[in-house]
């Protein structure tokens, strides 16, 4: 599950976040991908709950693409990041949007651009 910020929704329309789940997050994760030469990605996170078979992290985000058209572009973000372990190890469950960085649009922005309002 994906939860933006409200000013992501507000900026590019509820129906770009509507229906979001694993398929959706793939998809739209293909298409950014596709148009990126190159790609750096940088966590640093802060647990909020730590249970046995649940984890809940305050995550700092950067993500930085590089566009084989020329140019790039950073997107930065705060997130809450929901970890539960399942039979095969630790999945994210729940990626909350919580704090934009001043300058910066959220990763959550660019998912609903590249999976605009068509959905």
């Amino acid at each position: 599950m994906f939860i933006p910020l409200p000013s992501d929704v507000d900026k590019l329309g509820a129906c770009a976040f509507d229906g979001w789940n694993k398929m959706v997050e793939t998809d739209v994760t293909q298409q950014f991908l596709t148009e990126a030469s190159a790609v750096a990605v940088s966590f640093s996170r802060t647990i909020i709950r730590d249970e046995a078979d649940f984890v809940d992290y305050r995550v700092n985000y950067e993500l930085t693409l590089t566009y084989k058209r020329g140019g790039s572009e950073t997107f930065k973000g705060i997130a809450q990041f929901d970890m539960q372990r399942l039979g095969n190890g630790w999945h994210l469950i729940r990626w909350t949007d919580q704090e934009g960085v001043e300058g910066f649009a959220t990763w959550g922005y660019l998912r609903g651009e590249t999976r605009g309002c068509s959905g």
